[in-house]
Formats: structure tokens, C-alpha cells, sequence
């Protein structure tokens, strides 16, 4: 024994100095690393000191972490328990998802919702997929040469990922002329994955704790990609907007892109930028698939005007934020400290939906006491066959709608992440179904998306460019169908 006990101690031995050595040659790389670190310490941090506070957790020696859990021999998958969460969350949902109010009733408006938004769409995906596929380092030559849908001399400025750090890092983006609608087109790429992953743009989605941004708090990544897009462009805009007087401003962009978008219209808007761009230009936003970025300080549910969020279904990014990850963790935590049964969880994520049963009109008729599934085979009547069975589904029904007010009685003793900045969207959402036919549902209120982590099976295939290309098919082919009266 303790020969393996030395060959084991070796074992870790071994892997504690190399995991040392592969973060010390990944943080000389990126230096980033060593923030990135420190949030997430930070969120490890908050993690235990809120599942604590919250109840779920214990610290019986006052180091402000919480002791290991009790083990009780079982091993619960992870998807179990987020089938639970998932489940409390679609029934909490349809009051407001699928009310009447939420869904766009006139076709025709619809239509050119579809053909707008489709339009700026395709013009973002052909952008970024001529700079990333160039091999010039003129970018804005390179840009000219390959774009056939823009006349080469409106194409007034283009940027290519190049810096070594991420506080002078800015996605790709490019600034275009619309002749046709008169305006000024600031598009903004989202995170480079071809022909390979672009790490400046993966620590900017990360830096995902958050920091002052005009008249509250934003997304800190986002907030420095903003600040280094506005000081690179504002002159070419500026420039721009005198050469074509009356032209107005689009900012657009897709996932990091999408972001920092809203960010770039905030400023324009309301920030220092305000000051130089000629009075009265009509500044706009069309994004697609954006995260929550911005907190104001001083306005309740902040919206700026003219900022669109366009979402594709389920596209799971629209709810993804610091505060709301770890809030999931910690409704995870407080399931596990539950100690359900398997089979009372797999019961549960694998029925039908029982949630209209009134929990304590079934706890009344179970007489206060806990129908053990153990007991249900022992269930005896005198009556026919048939009352037999009724008698078990309505037991059966009892039990899973006291286990469903357990569940809820413990995720609701969870909060979000404590003194962490709640972020939200300042903007309005469409979002975007389609199937046979095309749903759009229209939120002016985002709270409800911004509470937790929407758990959906298609949260993650939604967000991927090929889900929008499917949603704008056939949409937006020609800038004569664009009509800007539809979102003014």
C-alpha cells in the first residue's frame, strides 16, 4: 500500500507542476490570463459567500467557504438537475412568452421587419466574411477588391484584429456608405473563429465582470472594445457626415459585435461623441443575437432610443451574463442539498407538465403526509378496476406536485450573485421563430430575460450565424427593400 500511495503522491506531484507550467506559458502568451483569473476567483468567491448567505450551504469554520457537502453515495447526473430548472423555467415563462400582447399580429409590418433587419443582416455576414478571409494587411483595399454589393469608393474604412493587448483590442469592423437610405454604416463583426479562434476576442467576451460606462455600468470587455471602435472611427464618421449632409448613422453587429454596438449607439448618443456629431442626426442600432451589457445608475429599466435587438428563437446569449451564471450554479447547489431521489427527478423532468395542479389543494388531499413511491403498488380499493387507476394517477399527480413545491421552495431562496452589477438590455427585443411560418414576438419589457440563464435545448445552435442565415432567407436580398419607417 504504501508503495502506491508514493507512486500516487508522485502522480500529483507531477500534474500540480505542469498544470504551473501550462498557465505560466499561457499567461506570458495572453496576458490576459491573469485578469481573467482574477474574475474568475472573484465568482468563486461570491459563489460560496451567496450560497451561504442564501441558506444552502454551510461554513461551520468561518473561512466565508462552504464546507463540502455531505455525501450520501449517490451520484445525481447534471442534467437532471438543469432538466428541473428547465422545466420551472418553461412553466414560469408562458405567462409572459406567449401572452397575446407579445406577438406581432400585423403581417404586412412583419414583413418589413423580416426584409430591414434581413438586409443589414447580409451585409454584416459579407463584411466579415471578406476581412477575415484576407491576405492583404490593407485591410480597406483588401475589403474594396472583394466587396461586390458596395461601390469601392463607399467603403471608407475598414479594421482588421492586430493588437498584442486587450485594452487597445477591437473586433473587426468596417464603415460603409447606403446611398440609397442615406446613411452612415458603422458594422462590427462578431468573435473571430476563422480560420482561427482570435484570443483578444474570447477574453472580451470573458471580461464579463463590469465597469463605469456613461450613467451606469457595462459589460467590461464590451465597454473597452466600445471606447477603442469609437476612437479609431468617430473621425471617419465626422468626416463623413459633412461630406453627405442629412445622412444618418447605423451601427450593427453580431454577437461580441452586437454588444458593443449598443455600447457604440450609447455614446453617439449620449456620451462625448454627441458633442461633435452634427445636431440632429438620427442615430440607430440593429444587433443580432446580444448579450445583456449595460446597468444604469440613475434609469429604471433603461432604454436608448432606436437600439434594436434582433434574436432568433432560442438564442441563449440574450440572458447570459456573470450574475446569471452564477446564479444557476447556485440553483444547482440548492437541488443538490435537496438530496432527491433518481427516480423522483427523472419522474419529474420526464412527465408531462403537472404544474397546474394547485400544490397545496394536493397536499391537503394527502392528508399533510408524503406519498412515498414505494407505497404506490400497496394502493387497495374495493372499487372496479378503473376507479383503481384513477386513484393512482391522482396519488401519483399528489406526490409530483409536492415534489415540484419543494423544487420551487428551493430555487427561490436564490437571488442573483450578491453586490454584482445585474446587467440588462437597453433596448427592445424581436424576437424571431421560424418553422413553417415566420412568429415574432416584440418585448419593450427585457427584465424577464435577464433574470436567469434561459435554459433551452437550441440556446446554443440558435446563437450560431447559420440560425439568423435561416431566419433572413430569402429577406433583404436589395436595399431597395429596406424601409426605416418600420422602426422609428
Amino acid at each position: 500500500m504504501p508503495f502506491f500511495k508514493r507512486i500516487m503522491k508522485r502522480i500529483s506531484s507531477i500534474k500540480s507542476i505542469m498544470k504551473t507550467k501550462i498557465i505560466m506559458s499561457l499567461t506570458n502568451k495572453y496576458p490576459e490570463i491573469d485578469t481573467l483569473m482574477k474574475i474568475i476567483n472573484i465568482m468563486v468567491r461570491k459563489y460560496h459567500e451567496e450560497c451561504i448567505s442564501a441558506g444552502i450551504a454551510t461554513d461551520l469554520d468561518g473561512d466565508g467557504l462552504m464546507d463540502e457537502m455531505e455525501e450520501d453515495d449517490r451520484w445525481v447526473p447534471y442534467l437532471l438537475t438543469l432538466g428541473l430548472i428547465y422545466k420551472v423555467q418553461k412553466n414560469d415563462s408562458k405567462a409572459w412568452y406567449n401572452h397575446e400582447t407579445s406577438f406581432l399580429q400585423n403581417d404586412d409590418l412583419q414583413e418589413k421587419f423580416l426584409t430591414t433587419f434581413g438586409y443589414f443582416w447580409h451585409l454584416l455576414v459579407e463584411i466579415s466574411k471578406c476581412i477575415r478571409t484576407q491576405s492583404s494587411e490593407d485591410v480597406l483595399e483588401q475589403l474594396r477588391t472583394t466587396m461586390t454589393c458596395i461601390p469601392q469608393e463607399d467603403i471608407i474604412y475598414a479594421h482588421s484584429t492586430d493588437q498584442q493587448h486587450l485594452g487597445d483590442h477591437c473586433p473587426d469592423f468596417a464603415l460603409t456608405l447606403q446611398r440609397d437610405q442615406k446613411l452612415v454604416v458603422l458594422t462590427i463583426c462578431g468573435t473571430r473563429m476563422i480560420p482561427a479562434p482570435e484570443m483578444k476576442d474570447v477574453f472580451m467576451d470573458l471580461y464579463a465582470d463590469t465597469e463605469p460606462f456613461l450613467h451606469g455600468h457595462a459589460h467590461r470587455g464590451m465597454a473597452i472594445g466600445c471606447r477603442n471602435i469609437v476612437e479609431k472611427v468617430l473621425p471617419f464618421i465626422l468626416s463623413t457626415l459633412e461630406e453627405n449632409p442629412g445622412y444618418e448613422i447605423m451601427v450593427t453587429g453580431y454577437s461580441l459585435g452586437a454588444g458593443i454596438s449598443q455600447l457604440v449607439t450609447m455614446e453617439f448618443s449620449e456620451g462625448e461623441s454627441r458633442k461633435v456629431i452634427p445636431s440632429g442626426t438620427i442615430i440607430r442600432c440593429f444587433c443580432y443575437g446580444t448579450p445583456p451589457v449595460f446597468y444604469s445608475d440613475e434609469v429604471q429599466d433603461y432604454k436608448c432610443p432606436n437600439v434594436y435587438s434582433v434574436t432568433f428563437n432560442n438564442d441563449g446569449l440574450i440572458s447570459a451574463s456573470l450574475t446569471n451564471v452564477l446564479k444557476l450554479f447556485m440553483q444547482i447547489k440548492a437541488l443538490e442539498r435537496m438530496h432527491m431521489r433518481r427516480r423522483d427527478m427523472c419522474r419529474l423532468v420526464f412527465s408531462k407538465s403537472d404544474f397546474n395542479i394547485n400544490p397545496l389543494e394536493s397536499f391537503r388531499k394527502s392528508g399533510g403526509n408524503e406519498q412515498e413511491e414505494e407505497g404506490d403498488e400497496d394502493i387497495q380499493t374495493n372499487a372496479d378496476e378503473d376507479d383503481d387507476e384513477d386513484e393512482m394517477g391522482d396519488t401519483e399527480n399528489e406526490l409530483k406536485s409536492e415534489l415540484w413545491m419543494q423544487v420551487r421552495e428551493a430555487l427561490d431562496k436564490v437571488s442573483h450573485g450578491g453586490d454584482l452589477i445585474h446587467l440588462e438590455h437597453p433596448s427592445k427585443l424581436f424576437i424571431f421563430k421560424r418553422k413553417n411560418d415566420i412568429i415574432t414576438r416584440i418585448f419593450h419589457d427585457t427584465n424577464p430575460f435577464t433574470c436567469s440563464l434561459r435554459l433551452r435545448a437550441s440556446m446554443f445552435k440558435d446563437h450560431m450565424p447559420w440560425g439568423y442565415n435561416t431566419l433572413f432567407e430569402g429577406y433583404g436580398l436589395s436595399s431597395d427593400d429596406v424601409d426605416l419607417n418600420c422602426v422609428k
